[in-house]
């Protein structure tokens, strides 16, 4: 069996606006000063967790206590419904991913898992307000793990359970972000990049690696991972790079 990865953001669902608001409101409360805008490019490690913590020592110089983590964490989940109350045209499935799924699921050959830098109850929510039955959906989270590279080898490993043991012949990491071409360089993993939300400055942070939009069908999707190569470097923005050095 062949493995393909798939992150959520910007990658199953449309929902990077969402996310990045949604952190924006929580910080403005949490913080209690004015917060323009929420840019995950300015941040170390892209996690929901170690953003977190980030977050606080920007605006605090200290890292959070357990008490305030988890308020933070109960604020941004009361702050995500009511997006989806206020804007729920801002959670949407990308073009042919659930029909890519459902094929991938009856393959004979290639199979498929989620995993994302998102809290569990973030990744389903936004995936069950976009249109996805999440109990037929294996997704591992920044629950499971605090860094990309964790959470990624995290879901090869369960992964690799559910297929009996069996090492797989081939995986693919498909994603729209630097910090994915920046783990899947660390881990050596094929890559595919997909700007399906026309964000420009993410079109371009993916370079060569731009190669979708929308999902083709599964014969089309199946011959782009095969040809899919392993990034040669990370991505050149000094904060990441050495975050993932520190968390090796």
């Amino acid at each position: 069996m062949k493995l393909v990865i798939f992150d959520i953001d910007g990658t199953i669902t449309k929902t990077n606006p969402v996310d990045q608001e949604c952190f924006r409101r929580t910080s403005e409360s949490i913080f209690k000063q004015e917060i323009e805008q929420i840019d995950f490019h300015e941040f170390r490690n892209i996690t929901d967790s170690a953003v977190v913590f980030e977050l606080y020592q920007k605006y605090l110089d200290r890292n959070p206590s357990r008490e305030e983590y988890f308020e933070f964490r109960k604020l941004f989940k009361k702050n995500l419904k009511a997006l989806f109350r206020s804007e729920a045209d801002g959670f949407e499935a990308v073009d042919g991913i659930q029909t890519l799924l459902r094929d991938l699921s009856e393959h004979r050959k290639w199979t498929f898992t989620i995993a994302t830098g998102c809290w569990k109850f973030s990744a389903k929510f936004k995936l069950e307000s976009s249109g996805f039955y999440v109990k037929d959906l294996d997704i591992v989270t920044a629950d499971d793990g605090l860094t990309r590279d964790r959470i990624i080898l995290n879901a090869i490993e369960q992964a690799t359970k559910k297929n009996k043991g069996i090492p797989f012949k081939r995986i693919v990491y498909v994603g729209d972000a630097a910090w994915d071409i920046t783990s899947c360089y660390n881990l050596k993993i094929p890559f595919i990049g997909i700007d399906a939300e026309e964000n420009e400055k993410n079109k371009g942070v993916l370079g060569n690696f731009f190669t979708l939009r929308k999902y083709p069908s599964i014969k089309k999707f199946l011959k782009i991972a095969k040809e899919a190569e392993v990034p040669s470097q990370p991505f050149a923005n000094p904060l990441f790079r050495a975050s993932e050095k520190e968390a090796k």
